[in-house]
């Protein structure tokens, strides 16, 4: 298959999911931008019209070469149960062996798959909203923002990497989960279900220790929720205390002998101001450059996302996605990890409440609601 037909094919099966709420004129325009900017990145790398050979090249795709150089193929490794790539995390790696045997042998074929990837992260961080109970207004205007979002056009183009497949398995996980809970008969749940363990399995075959923090994360929020309608200061209490201590076990998970050298004062300090806020504009390093102009526009819209934040923890759906970057958090600030790329694990629960953040500042300017059953905007709701 080439590039330009599974490119095609893409953005067909991308207007399939997003049609329940964009129309095809509009999700046409939204999805050539999106599929067209890696294409003219493959096209000029070729040099076929300008010289554009910008992609970051990683490890990801030399190590996934040499593994079908050795006589493998993608689907005996899944067959095999990933058998011969030789590590505990092997499912990116086949992923990139993937798409270079059935796409293109260079590093666009994973890159174009991975943008496809990004569109079923913004449908499922759409439904959510629908969960919610947001308009069908509101979700549509959403899902075009997160479509054309600044980090996740950048990512997706410029670097081939496991970021993508995360932020969207972990979506699809709290996606899943708040379908299951909210369910009313067994034959409801059993999609949420397989599409919940669907995803676990490919969170355990990619970073094991998150699989831990998710799972925490929905016990901890079931255990909170249950016991907020009899006392909210000991369920409050009790969250606090459970969030420290699973951060410290998965930091520990993680870290090993050096949690202890890496738990400072002033390191835990450095770590959580530079988590959501780093790299500095700046400041950034040459090999970093690529991520300038979505940098600043990061740093511009902090604000709101705090603000969504703070707004959208009212909702106690919403509260499940808060309490899980609030682990995440803690645990990279932790390890003073390099933010750029770890903080794109959260993006699509980032752009929920950055989103609401910006409609929460134009609904006090204008005097407009979001949410269904108070809103007047929207023609209807899903």
């Amino acid at each position: 298959m080439s590039f330009y037909i599974a490119t095609v094919i893409f953005i067909l099966l991308s207007l399939v999911l997003i049609k329940p709420w964009l129309d095809f004129k509009y999700g046409i325009i939204i999805l050539l931008i999106k599929f067209g900017i890696p294409m003219l990145f493959y096209v000029g790398n070729y040099g076929y019209i300008i010289d554009l050979n910008l992609v970051i090249y990683d490890s990801w795709y030399d190590q996934s070469t040499h593994i079908l150089d050795a006589g493998n193929d993608p689907i005996t490794l899944l067959l095999n149960n990933f058998d011969g790539i030789g590590s505990n995390t092997p499912f990116y790696w086949w992923w990139t062996a993937l798409w270079i045997t059935y796409i293109d042998d260079s590093v666009y074929g994973p890159i174009i798959a991975n943008v496809f990837v990004t569109v079923i992260g913004s449908v499922a961080a759409t439904r959510i909203l629908a969960e919610i109970n947001f308009t069908y207004r509101y979700q549509q205007l959403f899902l075009t923002f997160s479509l054309l979002h600044w980090d996740i056009l950048t990512w997706s183009t410029l670097i081939n990497h496991r970021e993508k497949i995360m932020a969207t398995v972990t979506i699809l996980i709290f996606l899943f989960s708040i379908q299951f809970i909210k369910s009313k008969n067994p034959q409801e749940k059993i999609f949420p279900l397989i599409g919940l363990s669907i995803a676990l399995w490919i969170m355990r075959l990619n970073r094991d220790y998150l699989l831990v923090a998710v799972l925490a994360t929905l016990g901890i929020w079931i255990i909170y929720e249950y016991f907020s309608t009899y006392d909210i200061n000991r369920a409050k209490f009790g969250l606090l205390a459970s969030i420290f201590i699973v951060v410290g076990i998965i930091s520990w998970i993680i870290y090993g002998n050096e949690f202890l050298a890496r738990f400072t004062i002033d390191g835990l300090l450095r770590g959580f101001i530079r988590y959501p806020t780093g790299p500095t504009f700046w400041n950034l390093d040459s090999q970093w450059r690529w991520l300038l102009p979505t940098m600043i526009i990061h740093w511009v819209f902090i604000p709101t996302i705090l603000i969504g934040a703070a707004k959208l923890v009212t909702n106690k759906y919403a509260r499940l996605l808060f309490i899980y970057v609030i682990i995440i958090w803690c645990i990279y600030a932790i390890g003073q990890v390099s933010p750029q790329r770890f903080r794109f694990q959260l993006i699509y629960i980032v752009s929920i409440f950055q989103f609401y953040g910006v409609w929460w500042l134009i609904r006090k300017k204008y005097k407009v609601s979001v949410v269904s059953g108070i809103s007047n905007i929207g023609s209807k709701t899903q």
